[in-house]
């Protein structure tokens, strides 16, 4: 998700509060899987090291 789509989100009067943490949330679901990935493949590489 590219970050000018979300500063515009965010920069939306409309959206209020809950729309923000409504983004955050969102943006965490999406992001919490891929960090978790990337943290554990390079765990294991280090390992392997």
């Amino acid at each position: 998700m590219p970050v000018y789509i979300m500063l515009d989100v965010l920069s939306d009067p409309e959206l209020g509060v809950g729309g923000i943490i409504f983004v955050a949330a969102f943006t965490l679901a999406i992001m919490y899987p891929f960090l978790l990935g990337l943290y554990r493949y390079g765990f294991r590489k280090q390992n392997l090291a």
